[in-house]
């Protein structure tokens, strides 16, 4: 009697894991296929902007290293609240991060926040970061900037300020 009562426990979980993601009505963006976009709009070191070849070749590679390519993926962006965002930080930014998020309008949203001396090489001494979100049920447009103040050398304090957009454009229902 065990063994069918764990069979069909086991059965029970194995068809709740091959069920199909359901929309949650609360949240804007709709349940679909979707494509994440992110673009590098401007960056700017101590008031002088800077694209392509003629950005400075540390800040090329940094990021290089974080930027990702056009994402496509099956699901529901959801729209996070402030705890939620702050519970995200350590991961996605820095650690020592506060952050507040706004709907300022239905459909538009924004983020501001800062962090503390971020790194532990004694470079940086502060980050911030704001931006702006319009969110549809079928795109979210979010544009945002983070600010990085530090010194390059003791005394040489320097500013670089690094601005992005990324769009997520739902494309359809999931494939089946």
């Amino acid at each position: 009697m065990r063994l069918a009562f764990g069979m069909m426990v086991g059965a029970a979980l194995l068809l709740g894991a091959c069920s199909k993601p359901v929309d949650d009505p609360q949240n804007v963006p709709k349940l679909g296929h979707w494509r994440k976009t992110n673009t590098l709009t401007s960056v700017e070191v101590n008031g002088r902007a800077y694209l392509g070849d003629r950005m400075p070749s540390d800040i090329r590679r940094l990021i290089a290293t974080k930027a990702r390519g056009d994402e496509d993926e099956c699901s529901e962006p959801k729209i996070r609240n402030t705890q939620e965002l702050q519970d995200l930080l350590p991961e996605k930014l820095a650690k020592n991060c506060t952050a507040e998020s706004d709907i300022i309008a239905p459909g538009i949203h924004t983020i501001n926040g800062k962090c503390d001396a971020p790194d532990d090489s004694g470079q940086m001494t502060g980050m911030s970061f704001y931006g702006t979100s319009t969110v549809t049920p079928d795109k979210i447009d979010a544009k945002f900037s983070i600010v990085v103040t530090g010194e390059s050398r003791p005394g040489k304090a320097e500013r670089v300020r690094v601005a992005m957009r990324q769009e997520h454009v739902r494309l359809g229902d999931c494939p089946a």
